[in-house]
């Protein structure tokens, strides 16, 4: 599994814990925001107003031809070319 290192500030960021959140990610790859994902997240941004935080996650999964897992499917429904994979909240 991977995520976008945007993932690793959102969950910092949260009410969660650092350390819970840094052994979730730890066990994972961390992908860095690359010159084509910025430029497909800016084209998400302006298409549909997404979150610039979501829309790098989403051109991350997108560049990686890979399904985003999330629990907040709101925030990336209607992306084309995102495959959404659900997550069940605990």
């Amino acid at each position: 599994m991977a995520y976008s290192v945007v993932t690793r500030c959102e969950l910092l960021a949260g009410i969660h814990g650092e350390e819970r959140a840094r052994d979730l990610l730890d066990s994972m790859i961390e992908v860095p925001v690359d010159r084509e994902i910025a430029e497909q997240a800016g084209f998400i941004r302006r298409r549909h107003g997404t979150m610039i935080a979501d829309a790098l996650i989403a051109a991350t999964a997108m560049q990686l031809v890979v399904p985003l897992l999330t629990r907040n499917r709101r925030d990336f429904e209607g992306i084309k070319g995102l495959k959404l994979r659900p997550v069940d909240r605990p």
